[in-house]
């Protein structure tokens, strides 16, 4: 390949980028998404079906679809010019239908035309590919596109989509607002209402869901609800969303109201009951299982989370292309493979990711951007980071940089001034995902990532490492020779869904201090270290210690000054099964020791 041409690639590279990622500030104006000015009105003792009224300007992204002037549906907005719905609300989507439907964005109270109303045609309808009348609970998802485009203001805002591996929990609190019914067979409220609903367990919505009818199978839906009752979505709130928040404050679009049986009714022994008596919780499509569907619509200016919807850059790279070094890369034959914007991975043994592109730029608010590594499949992968300036954040809950692995395994979150230590990760595959928000940014990051073999460890001063397979010996650096100073490792450790984490220690030597706040070994039940199990010093061996779930993540900190021989530890799988069957007795019997861990 010619010089021009290399040259060609790379401003082609370069483009490409700055446009999938820029236009997501451009597009939205500075709207930030799933944060509305004014907040709800939730306390308590909120109850009944469709709840209470809401503020006005507390739900900016839900829309009211009208019909020759009545509302039938409510919608949600991804963008100035995108709404996303229920595939039911339009089964039948002839152009005479269409011309009769109205969005009606900032409204609240649909007897007046309120202050901050905007109201736009509808120009084109997309329905799920799988969606069918005939099962109308299955891919109940579409995509309407508006004729004109929203002005955002305080009471017309986006709301963000989920990143990829976010987890809304059972029983997390949410949100769902609409002007349905406020009783079953009641009339249509007149103006906004809200209510909270905790999201079901899955295995309990399915097994609700298969007394109501039996022979459903990949479905794809979410619950929430109580079971007693009392608290609901109605007729009339289809299409409108099902937010659960983010730590930072965010609203997340997690479902669509869909469907249920009956409004508001319990569904306690279910199956106890005849079959018209039986009911259901508020039935959702789950929004996370359409997040690839949203990519293949190919939208433009779709940018996923901060704003609304993100699009996955892709570079497919087969070896290594440093930009500092191109003239050398040229003659000894390393080349770009392929360049695009569609869904894609990096791949190859080395690469290295530069945002932004062009040196001397920072990035822009409001920017969502992931790219995905995979390597041979024998190998593992480590990231070593070159360069790092993003806004910094104690909770990294601003501008930062997320690193996933496998099948959306958060692993670490970035933000700051200070390049973060190597991460070694125990998989072929990660994604990392840049996001910024609203206000002040950096020069941004660029990084290297490496194929590597399965038994490489990383230097004394450590980093992270990423561990997904068990048993697994664990130690500290230069084991069983003294550690060093100002030493900072980070293990984190995922196991399979049903399964906790179990540390047993055979060699335990660290500096010993009041509190431990010298040299230190500290163990927590989340990636982000937050939740603390315990924190270890000292010299005599701890009691095994447990995770809470399926994530431990072990932490190892030292001083600049006295070392010790430092740890031995095994890492190992138990069930959560065999625990409750009281298979580990010799954790029962450390359970009242006074060290600090926590048992499961």
């Amino acid at each position: 390949m010619e010089m021009s041409e290399y040259m060609m690639a790379l401003w082609i590279f370069a483009v490409l980028v700055s446009l999938v990622c820029h236009s997501c500030a451009a597009l939205l104006n500075g709207a930030k998404c799933g944060s509305p000015r004014q907040r709800s009105t939730f306390d308590r003792y909120l109850r009944i079906v469709g709840g209470s009224q809401a503020r006005y300007g507390s739900h900016p992204w839900l829309v009211s679809l009208r019909f020759r002037g009545s509302h039938f549906c409510g919608a949600a907005i991804l963008t100035d010019h995108w709404l996303l719905t229920a595939a039911h609300c339009f089964s039948t989507s002839t152009e005479e239908f269409l011309r009769s439907v109205e969005a009606v964005v900032g409204e609240h109270d649909q007897r007046v035309v309120d202050r901050w109303e905007q109201t736009f045609g509808v120009k084109n309808v997309m329905l799920h590919e799988e969606y069918h009348h005939t099962l109308p609970m299955n891919y109940d998802i579409a995509l309407l596109e508006l004729k004109g485009h929203i002005h955002f203001s305080d009471f017309a805002q986006p709301v963000c989509l989920p990143l990829p591996g976010e987890i809304f929990p059972p029983k997390t609190t949410c949100i769902v607002a609409g002007w349905g019914r406020i009783k079953e067979r009641g009339q249509m409220a007149s103006v906004l209402h809200e209510v909270q609903l905790n999201l079901v367990d899955p295995a309990i919505c399915e097994h609700i869901l298969q007394t109501i009818r039996p022979g459903l199978q990949n479905l794809t839906v979410l619950c929430a609800g109580p079971e007693r009752g009392g608290k609901d979505a109605c007729q009339g709130d289809s299409g409108g969303p099902l937010l659960c928040p983010r730590a930072d404050g965010q609203w997340v679009v997690v479902g669509i109201t869909s469907w249920g049986k009956g409004c508001g009714r319990s569904w306690i022994n279910n199956r106890m009951k005849p079959l018209t008596g039986r009911s259901s919780p508020a039935v959702f499509t789950n929004v996370p299982v359409f997040m690839k569907w949203l990519l293949r619509k190919g939208l433009p200016h779709l940018c996923f989370s901060i704003n609304a919807v993100w699009r996955r850059i892709s570079i497919y790279v087969q070896f290594f292309l440093l930009v500092s070094h191109l003239s050398h890369n040229v003659h000894s034959g390393r080349i770009i493979s392929q360049l695009s914007v569609q869904e894609g991975a990096l791949k190859g043994s080395e690469g290295i990711i530069r945002y932004p592109v062009h040196p001397g730029q920072n990035y822009s608010n409001n920017e969502a951007c992931s790219w995905s590594i995979s390597v041979p499949g024998s190998k593992r992968i480590l990231l070593e980071f070159l360069k790092f300036d993003l806004e910094n954040h104690p909770l990294c809950q601003s501008d930062h940089l997320t690193v996933f692995a496998g099948e959306g395994l958060p692993i670490g979150r970035f933000c700051g001034s200070k390049s973060p230590a190597p991460a070694l990760i125990h998989s072929n595959t990660t994604t990392l995902q840049f996001m910024s928000d609203f206000s002040v940014s950096g020069s941004g990051f660029s990084l290297r990532f490496r194929a590597v073999e399965d038994n490489y460890t990383l230097g004394p001063g450590c980093g992270t490492v990423a561990l997904f397979q068990s048993p697994v010996a664990m130690q500290s650096p230069e084991y069983p020779r003294s550690y060093g100073d100002d030493t900072h490792c980070r293990w984190v450790i995922y196991v399979p869904e049903g399964y906790v984490v179990k540390l047993d220690f055979a060699d335990f030597v660290l500096e010993e201090s009041e509190g431990c706040q010298y040299d230190s070994l500290s163990v927590f039940r989340d990636f982000e270290a937050r939740e603390q199990i315990v924190v270890l010093c000292g010299q005599s061996i701890p009691p095994p210690v447990l995770s809470f779930g399926r994530v431990m993540v072990v932490q190892f900190m030292t001083d600049s000054s006295v070392s010790a021989r430092g740890f031995s530890a095994n890492l190992s799988v138990i069930s959560r099964k065999d625990l409750q069957n009281g298979e580990h007795e010799d954790l029962d019997e450390e359970e009242n020791d006074d060290s600090g861990l926590l048992p499961l």
